[in-house]
């Protein structure tokens, strides 16, 4: 959701051009979602805040690298695109051997992870 320029923006690293219409009609769901969850006034500083209307947010749909057939690689394309969003102005978000490995490394040893330091002593013996 892009709250600044009230757009929804559907990303799809495994497009099927024949269930876009359908995808299109669904994502009018994550927009009434947040319109529920925004209701809470709790949300923001001042009670006279107009709400969002997230449902009538227009749908951006951008050209995005499409992954190979069969491949399971969506999931590691929106987690490589959540951790570089703010360094790319667009979605041009390549996936390839690196891209997994780096995503990899930083499952495992982050800061996040509570057995990252066992991970790393057992690494150091082997």
């Amino acid at each position: 959701m892009d709250f600044q320029n009230s757009k929804m923006i559907y990303l799809d690293s495994s497009k099927n051009n024949g269930e876009q219409a359908a995808n299109m009609k669904k994502m009018k769901w994550p927009g009434y979602f947040m319109e529920a969850i925004l209701d809470d006034c709790r949300f923001f500083r001042s009670h006279d805040t107009p709400k969002l209307k997230c449902s009538d947010f227009g749908i951006l749909m951008p050209e995005v690298p499409q992954q190979e057939e069969g491949s399971n690689n969506c999931g590691v394309w929106v987690a490589q695109w959540q951790l570089m969003s703010y360094v790319w102005e667009d979605y041009l978000v390549e996936v390839n051997m690196q891209t997994l490995m780096r995503l990899a490394l930083d499952l495992v040893i982050g800061p996040h992870n509570p057995k990252s330091k066992e991970v790393e002593e057992l690494a150091i013996k082997v």
